[in-house]
């Protein structure tokens, strides 16, 4: 199975597939966009807010001898926000979070 995990109804279908083959034994998941790779918004949606709801569908699924590892990019290290901005990045799948935070600016690609 594949998809963009940035789209809700992908994590959904994997939690419903997980939860069909038996217990969860381990989840592993890495996001790594990084300011090279997309503008903010799009690091925000994948390495934010679809670990926060990946964290959210498969939480249930774990039991006893579980285990879960999950990794974003230090893309969002990069920039300091402000403690303004603290309680916004507490809750990732709030509805306004997308349009709440302010916009990273730029970074210089990489030479190839």
């Amino acid at each position: 199975m594949s998809g963009d995990l940035s789209e809700p109804d992908v994590i959904v279908a994997l939690a419903e597939k997980s939860k069909a083959l038996g217990n969860l034994g381990a989840l592993i998941h890495t996001a790594g966009l990084s300011p090279t790779m997309a503008a903010s918004k799009r690091i925000m949606e994948f390495n934010i807010v679809a670990t926060a709801r990946i964290e959210r569908a498969f939480l249930p699924l774990a039991g006893p001898g579980s285990v879960a590892v999950l990794i974003a990019s230090i893309a969002g290290h990069v920039d300091r926000f402000g403690d303004r901005h603290d309680a916004i990045l507490r809750d990732p799948l709030a509805v306004n979070f997308g349009t709440s935070l302010p916009t990273m600016p730029p970074r210089p690609t990489l030479p190839t």
